[in-house]
């Protein structure tokens, strides 16, 4: 995984295809993001390409509904402001380690909960660490 592996056109491909996923959330979650813990919300098209990421640095460990309800608040707002709805791509970054816990699952679970009462999905969640990438299974 590395974002130099990037293709050329790739803010106009949709970020469906593993390998391109990981090298974007690569080039989104730097270093000092993954020692500090962060959540990285990528706000796709509904065709799930890229609009806009973001990174929330320094997040808690421990899973806040509360956090997450108001970080797809506002991505919905600001891009509904450009009328748009979509996709969000959520990966939570930590220091090390590739195997999904319970603390990414109830993450995932909070933005499924945020994003219900909205016309945006998710499209997919990740672990991103220094050790690489992985998708959260559904």
């Amino acid at each position: 995984m590395t974002f130099d592996d990037l293709p050329d056109n790739w803010p106009t491909l949709p970020l469906t295809e593993p390998r391109l996923v990981a090298d974007v959330l690569d080039l989104v979650v730097g270093e000092r993001d993954r020692h500090t813990g962060c959540i990285a919300v990528l706000a796709c098209d509904s065709s799930v390409r890229l609009l806009q990421p973001m990174v929330i640095g320094e997040a808690p460990s421990t899973c806040e509904p509360q956090l997450m309800q108001r970080t797809v608040d506002i991505v919905v707002e600001a891009m509904s402001a450009q009328e748009r709805a979509g996709t969000l791509i959520l990966a939570f970054g930590r220091r090390a380690g590739l195997s999904v816990t319970a603390e990414d699952r109830a993450w995932t679970a909070a933005a499924v909960d945020a994003l219900k009462e909205t016309a945006w999905s998710l499209s997919s969640a990740h672990v991103i660490t220094l050790d690489g990438s992985r998708p959260i299974p559904a």
